[in-house]
């Protein structure tokens, strides 16, 4: 372990130590917010009046308007019920449009995983990473487990003061593995929504090799931006679903403030993903910074849709 490593952990052991100090109340996760912020960024947020991206999404960790439903759409699982009943209100059939659930459970001894799975993808219901891939037919190995189980150990709340995951209970979730083109993972489309708008899209490519994000705006025009991950130079057509990625982003943004929808995309078929709302962790930095105002000052007047 390198210097720069110990002290990494030496101050996330710190943190959470003091997180767990701290009381679990609304004023103390705004406050915990509100400093948070002005170290990643290194300036003062403007909670009363937000005019920044980075602002909008820490705002979720203490303020959301609908926290329980905040928190029931924080685990995948759950998550997908929701998203099946905007999918029928659209008019729209559920079962295409989600990756089949194929076993939950809260215990990584279950003996469902002694047996012979796949192909499949493995993950926890309440944490990005710490996914399993299965793409031939076989048991947990050693190492699965202990991806899971580091999963399973995690708990945003304590870590980040993530109020949207307070009171999750970490599961395992199971579901059909969906190849891309390559037969690997498929391209992540994020769309981040703001009250119903769809004001900013993101597409991550060759997430489990050497990770890169393109950012591109509504209308799929690709901006000279970078948020986190450098964008490559590979060149992407529009989807084929955009416009249907867009309206069920937006049918299911009009139920929050800020919200960030994930699609997958092989072939004729999309998929919706996940939810998110406080992505990152609130850690979402992009080059040229004056991008994180620029992007919202178009939709801060117009009214949310309903």
């Amino acid at each position: 372990m390198t210097g720069k490593q110990f002290i990494g952990k030496a101050k996330t052991l710190s943190r959470r130590t003091l997180f767990r100090i701290i009381p679990s109340t609304n004023l103390f996760d705004k406050w915990i917010a509100w400093v948070r912020y002005v170290l990643t960024f290194r300036r003062v947020p403007n909670f009363s009046h937000p005019t920044r991206l980075t602002e909008f999404i820490a705002l979720q960790r203490f303020a959301a308007p609908d926290p329980l439903l905040s928190a029931f759409t924080s685990d995948k699982a759950l998550a997908k019920h929701y998203i099946a009943s905007k999918l029928l209100q659209m008019g729209l059939d559920p079962a295409p449009l989600l990756a089949q659930t194929l076993y939950v459970t809260k215990d990584l001894n279950d003996p469902y995983f002694d047996s012979v799975i796949g192909p499949c993808v493995v993950k926890t219901t309440h944490a990005s990473g710490g996914v399993v891939v299965i793409r031939e037919p076989r048991k947990l190995t050693e190492e699965d487990r202990a991806v899971l189980r580091k999963s399973l150990s995690k708990n945003y709340y304590i870590e980040h003061r993530e109020r949207n995951y307070l009171l999750l209970t970490p599961k395992i979730m199971v579901e059909e593995f969906i190849p891309g083109q390559d037969g690997d993972i498929p391209s992540d489309y994020k769309l981040f929504v703001f009250r119903g708008h769809p004001v900013l899209f993101h597409l991550d490519y060759d997430r489990f090799t050497n990770h890169k994000r393109q950012i591109y705006d509504p209308e799929f025009n690709q901006l000279p931006v970078k948020y986190l991950k450098d964008p490559g130079t590979r060149k992407f057509d529009r989807p084929v679903h955009f416009d249907l990625m867009k309206r069920i982003a937006s049918e299911i943004g009009k139920d929050f403030e800020l919200v960030r929808v994930d699609f997958f995309a092989q072939g004729d078929r999309l998929i919706v993903g996940e939810l998110t709302h406080i992505a990152d962790a609130g850690g979402v930095i992009f080059e040229p910074a004056s991008f994180d105002e620029e992007v919202m000052r178009p939709y801060l007047s117009k009214p949310a849709l309903k």
